[in-house]
């Protein structure tokens, strides 16, 4: 979007411009650029962008990729709470997106459950360093490393606020757009 579009310039504008905008106005974006990947698992699906009007702005259209991120992690946590058959009561999350304050929002509304920001957003990168100082024996134990862990990272909880009613739109309209991406013969 920001390298072929041109809808924004530097990631960290994106969250300005979504919140902008207080909907998508019905617009839908499903970035299904290699198929649709799991639950759905569709190597022919394709890109789609539904719901435009002549009213419809860039802000519209990255707060709907905003929504579908979060749209697309719900489809695969309701799979996964399925198959393990148990529930989920709070999500730890990391990466250079859970800087993005609405995206987590939306994500914590969507799933119903509150959402563990934590302040070092690439805990994934913290892991792999703990792990190898563990090993090079920077640390004798896998408590002195969590000592460590737990140290020098905080969590911000964000709650959800939005109402069954929006959450259950907000899917029923993801799903209809799903249904249009069948695009390529293959």
């Amino acid at each position: 979007m920001r390298r072929n579009m041109n809808l924004f310039g530097h990631i960290s504008e994106c969250e300005k411009l979504a919140r902008s905008v207080p909907g998508t106005q019905g617009v839908v974006f499903v970035p299904a650029f290699s198929g649709l990947l799991a639950p759905y698992w569709d190597p022919s699906a394709r890109g789609t962008i539904v719901g435009m009007t002549l009213k419809t702005t860039r802000a519209h259209i990255i707060r709907a990729a905003l929504q579908a991120i979060a749209l697309q992690l719900n489809d695969v946590v309701g799979s996964m709470k399925r198959d393990a058959g148990l529930s989920l009561t709070s999500l730890r999350v990391d990466g250079g997106l859970t800087k993005n304050g609405l995206l987590m929002e939306i994500q914590s509304n969507l799933l119903g459950v509150d959402i563990l920001v934590p302040s070092m957003h690439e805990t994934t990168a913290l892991g792999a360093a703990l792990c190898a100082g563990l090993a090079a024996g920077v640390w004798s134990s896998l408590d002195e490393v969590k000592a460590v862990s737990l140290r020098e990272n905080s969590w911000r909880t964000v709650s959800p606020t939005g109402s069954p009613k929006e959450r259950a739109e907000m899917i029923a309209e993801w799903k209809e757009a799903l249904k249009r991406t069948k695009w390529a013969k293959l």
